[in-house]
């Protein structure tokens, strides 16, 4: 074996040793109980669900679609995460209700039934029945995805545009609609929903954002005081600066 294919195969072995597959018929009860991760009995995994440990996902995930969401460990969320999702941080929580984006319509069209970018479903088969051809106008397009960051609070019966990124820290209040992305650490709420404040001030968020707390497990700095918010950047810098701590790093599981 030469030297490209022994540095190939070590690549190999440290990302399996990284990444678990487990199939996913009769093993939810396994992945609850050695792996912290919950998912509904009534979970189906048509597409890979990729999950780090631990989390909760009280109403499944849908995976009838090739873009699954990314789930980050410490997360949970009572609401069902749609393939309009591409990725939710660590340390997220997510209530009831929550809509991902929907199927949006064209505006600019003569009509804005789904007739106008869409030849199969009722459309196409009410066509064939009356022995014509259709041809829709406008060419189906996927939507634009969700990306959800760290830290991220969002509120019951919350409704999320596609397209829309949630910044690490942000707060999303009850009832709200989103249609613009939220900056981090960023409360906001209404319809549409605006800042109403920042959790933090300007360094607090800066310094924040550079530590990057959630790379961490909670268990690591327990002992920290957590309500002294710049007491606890320093001491968390500290135990950072002097290899105290360790970033956490778990095996992603890969359900399929």
């Amino acid at each position: 074996m030469n030297r490209t294919e022994q540095n190939r195969t070590e690549q190999n072995r440290t990302e399996q040793n990284r990444t678990e597959y487990l199939n996913f018929v009769n093993v939810k009860s396994v992945l609850h109980q050695n792996y912290d991760i919950f998912l509904p009995d009534y979970q189906i995994v048509t597409s890979p669900l990729s999950i780090e440990p631990p989390a909760e996902l009280i109403a499944g995930v849908d995976t009838y679609d090739k873009n699954v969401a990314k789930i980050g460990a410490f997360s949970y969320s009572w609401s069902r995460i749609t393939p309009n999702v591409q990725s939710i941080g660590r340390y997220c929580s997510i209530a009831g209700n929550v809509t991902f984006g929907t199927m949006e319509h064209p505006l600019n069209l003569l009509s804005t039934s789904s007739f106008t970018y869409e030849d199969e479903w009722m459309w196409g088969n009410f066509a064939k029945r009356q022995n014509k051809i259709y041809k829709c106008h406008l060419q189906h397009q996927l939507p634009k995805l969700i990306n959800i960051g760290n830290d991220v609070w969002i509120g019951l019966n919350v409704y999320i545009k596609n397209g829309i990124s949630l910044g690490n820290g942000c707060v999303v209040g009850a009832n709200s609609v989103v249609t613009r992305n939220v900056p981090p650490y960023a409360i906001v709420a209404g319809n549409p929903a605006k800042i109403i404040r920042y959790r933090f001030s300007d360094k607090i968020i800066a310094d924040l954002e550079n530590l990057k707390w959630w790379e961490y497990s909670f268990l690591d700095f327990s002992h920290l005081d957590i309500s002294n918010i710049e007491q606890f950047i320093l001491d968390l810098q500290e135990l950072i600066q002097e290899d105290q701590i360790s970033k956490y790093n778990p095996k992603r599981i890969i359900l399929k």
